[in-house]
């Protein structure tokens, strides 16, 4: 289980113009109680969710990954 940084997940849905929860769980075939994750910063989720939603960004995963001490 990783943390995510959901404010750099926000940023890159901002980019693409996907509004919402529900969009984006979508676009990345993640459940939406994942997805809704993903937009707390700290929350854990899977490396596999991780690399759903690096792909569908077209970023690396480690991108996506809260780092220690960063807020």
């Amino acid at each position: 289980m990783f943390q995510v940084n959901a404010s750099r997940v926000r940023a890159l849905m901002f980019e693409r113009n996907i509004a919402g929860v529900y969009a984006l769980a979508r676009a990345t075939k993640i459940n939406a109680s994942t997805t809704a994750k993903a937009l707390k910063d700290g929350a854990k989720v899977s490396a596999k969710s991780i690399a759903k939603l690096a792909k569908f960004f077209g970023v690396n995963g480690e991108e996506l990954i809260l780092k220690e001490g960063v807020i």
